[in-house]
């Protein structure tokens, strides 16, 4: 299986130290029938809390492929290195390809024209129209302050209620 092991180094070895630790952990991770496909030193940066007295540190990620049985020992053989401050493996996902949003070619149009056509309806049409234009003025009159508000709700809530 695919996993990715992140351990801390703390900050004040050098360039030349940093290089020999990192091949220590790679020859543990060796002896446990384990291969390394990537390394990748992600930098010195400050930890987020001091750990054993240590302010900054080495952050360094490897992939590997290891056996799950063999995670143990990998566990017990870092915990071992006393220059590994902190470690962790988890295992690889891989993530699933994106779906693609639906565009404008894939998405029927919506139809907005209204069906009331026969000639006894004309006066639904007119009331129809006299409702949105309401509405509309409604809005735009004045502002409900909060207490205002919340007695309409309570009126409303208690009409329900009582039915």
């Amino acid at each position: 299986m695919e996993y990715e092991l992140l351990y801390i180094v703390p900050g004040h070895y050098t360039e030349a130290e940093l290089s020999s630790i990192i091949k220590q952990v790679e020859t543990a991770i060796q002896k446990n029938g384990g291969t390394i496909s990537q390394t990748e030193n992600l930098g010195k940066k400050k930890l987020a809390y001091p750990i054993k007295r240590i302010h900054q540190g080495y952050y360094i990620l490897h992939n590997l492929i290891l056996e799950p049985a063999a995670l143990d020992n990998l566990n017990v053989a870092l915990k071992l290195i006393d220059e590994v401050t902190r470690h962790q493996i988890t295992k690889k996902t891989t993530l699933a390809a994106p779906t693609k949003a639906p565009t404008k070619k894939n998405v029927p149009p919506i139809k907005t024209e209204s069906k009331l056509t026969s000639p006894a309806e004309p006066s639904i049409q007119k009331s129809a129209s006299s409702v949105e234009t309401s509405t509309k003025s409604d809005k735009t009159d004045k502002k409900v302050s909060l207490d205002e508000l919340d007695q309409k709700i309570d009126e409303i809530l208690k009409k329900d209620i009582d039915y």
